[in-house]
């Protein structure tokens, strides 16, 4: 019996039906239990390692490679990033040896752990009943952002997984001071699980306002501002400060260098990139296109058809506000949770343009939401078609909204899905595939350098030693040459940000050990290394590599920077 049920009964009023029900709905879709839940999930983990571990269509992107490339420098932070996804491929890379699928192992479990804490937040809300829980698990699994980034091991997928755990704990939280109970232990684990996900991506703060702000409006039923309520916070902030710590200790040490990373990434004076001349804050661009290209974007990764199933969830549980004021409560919490992340970077596409995942987080509790009237609204349009049949068919066959975006939802998410995981292997038929040299042809590049470095060790009798114009090609060929060799990085020395390679002891190009070795050198032209390092002579390879973005040269005598970077 739902908790609003049980109030109105206490207070001699007949019981209302559950909305999220209604009457004569206990077989409609008996099957999707708790059990046939897990073996959604198990399935969908099971097709998608072997698809990881037996086809791997995917080389590793850039930043895939990067933060592999962190993990053999171990830290309590980084430049750009916190030490979560360096911390999670070490531990991935140790126990499974260095490869492709292991590096992206964690990403999958982090795919797996969203569906079980969507289910499990639905099935709370819907008090218990699995039905919902499983479609909200589907429903994961069929939205395109997080289906995709379960493909790759950014910060992303483990960053989803703790924004949905800590959705979960924070509502038994609530939950429990609602109902009289200590929130205690859920505050703690609120606490451990928003440090962890800090450690990933610093984006993960913006749930703590979306609770604020419920937990104020919503005071008086949730029982706030009651001392024994306010006393548990401050245990768990300083929880919460404990496990993010050492992101602040390591900034504090590297002069707060990733804030003035995130200051560079706005464009704004201060940060870490050089701004050259001041840009119009009132243009076209950032105040029309760039964030209609966000709405457009998010509306496009979120689905057309599961934007509509939100939406016709939500009016739905509207209705049903005034008779099941608890069931609302849950709704309201729902949403503050997805609104403070969704509109923050709708503000920042006014100051530049905003990348499409960087909203996602959002979408976690928008999900169950969604789910919530899928026992009710699939049992009535159950009737109306066995209606419908049992007539001879005759009129309009039976058309409910919510079960036909879900329909929708499904042929969107599998369409999706599909194009995920094999347009890797358009780039067969068509190389130039837009967005795919990201991820496909990079080993035959690699494999032309490793030519290369034999026919200079041939040569000089010592192995060389290589250097790129780009963080991510450093990283690339890091991974996918032979012994994952040390590879430098030069792109602070031509006015780009710093990277960690420029503080990691084995890749600093101001090594005097380095001095009178031959580089092999990745992208730019010959002038443009001579003109920032001294070289003997630096000379185009004879072995032409795939573009010009990788074009290959040789130089002699290496004697290090000529200046300090960005001092030019």
């Amino acid at each position: 019996m739902h908790e609003d049920q049980v109030n109105n009964e206490s207070q001699g009023r007949l019981p209302e039906v559950n909305p999220l029900t209604g009457e004569g709905n206990e077989g409609v879709l008996a099957w999707a239990n708790w059990k046939n839940t897990l073996l959604l999930v198990a399935g969908l983990f099971v097709v998608r390692f072997l698809y990881l571990y037996l086809l791997g269509p995917y080389e590793l992107a850039g930043d895939e490679a990067q933060y592999w490339d962190w993990s053999r420098h171990p830290s309590w932070s980084y430049f750009t990033k916190g030490p979560g996804v360096a911390w999670t491929i070490w531990l991935s890379t140790k126990v499974f040896g260095v490869s492709a699928w292991a590096v992206r192992l964690p990403a999958l479990v982090s795919f797996v752990v969203i569906m079980l804490a969507v289910a499990k937040l639905a099935t709370l809300i819907a008090k218990g009943d699995e039905r919902v829980g499983f479609f909200g698990a589907l429903l994961v699994a069929l939205c395109p952002p997080f289906f995709a980034a379960g493909q790759l091991m950014t910060i992303d997928e483990p960053f989803f997984a703790c924004w949905a755990l800590s959705a979960l704990f924070a509502y038994k939280a609530f939950v429990n001071q609602r109902v009289g109970k200590s929130p205690a232990g859920w505050l703690m684990l609120l606490a451990v699980v928003l440090g962890v996900g800090f450690l990933y991506k610093y984006t993960i703060a913006l749930l703590i306002p979306g609770f604020v702000v419920y937990a104020i409006v919503k005071r008086k039923e949730l029982g706030t501002f009651k001392a024994k309520n306010l006393l548990l916070v401050l245990p768990a902030f300083l929880v919460f400060l404990v496990v993010i710590s050492p992101v602040f200790i390591w900034n504090a040490q590297n002069d707060w260098i990733t804030v003035k990373h995130l200051v560079g990434h706005l464009g704004i004076e201060g940060g870490d990139r050089v701004i050259t001349e001041a840009k119009p804050w009132f243009t076209v661009q950032k105040l029309v296109l760039n964030p209609l290209e966000m709405v457009g974007t998010q509306i496009g990764f979120y689905g057309i058809p599961l934007l509509i199933l939100t939406i016709v969830s939500w009016r739905y549980l509207k209705k049903c506000k005034d008779a099941m004021p608890n069931l609302w409560l849950d709704v309201l919490f729902l949403i503050y949770t997805a609104a403070p992340v969704i509109l923050f970077y709708f503000l920042v596409s006014f100051i530049k343009k905003v990348q499409p995942n960087w909203p996602v987080a959002g979408f976690v509790t928008l999900l169950p939401l969604a789910a919530l009237p899928v026992v009710v609204e699939m049992g009535a349009f159950k009737r109306k078609r066995g209606e419908w049949e049992a007539g001879g068919k005759e009129g309009k066959k039976p058309k409910f909204a919510w079960q036909q975006n879900f329909s929708g939802t499904v042929i969107w998410g599998t369409v999706a899905a599909m194009l995920i995981m094999f347009i890797p292997y358009m780039s067969l038929i068509y190389p130039d595939f837009p967005g795919m040299r990201r991820v496909t042809g990079f080993r035959a590049d690699a494999a032309l350098v490793q030519k290369q470095i034999e026919e200079v060790e041939k040569a000089t009798g010592e192995k060389p030693i290589l250097i790129t114009d780009n963080y991510q090609k450093t990283a690339k060929f890091a991974f996918y040459l032979p012994g994952n060799p040390t590879v430098f990085c030069a792109q602070y020395y031509y006015g780009e940000r710093p990277t960690d390679y420029d503080r990691f002891a084995d890749t600093d190009l101001k090594n005097p050990n380095l001095k009178g070795r031959t580089a092999i050198l990745i992208g730019l032209t010959p002038e443009k290394w001579e003109k920032e390092f001294k070289f003997g002579s630096v000379v185009d390879s004879d072995i032409k590599t795939s573009s010009s973005t990788y074009r290959m040269m040789v130089g002699t005598n290496y004697e290090g920077p000529k200046h300090e970077p960005a001092k030019h």
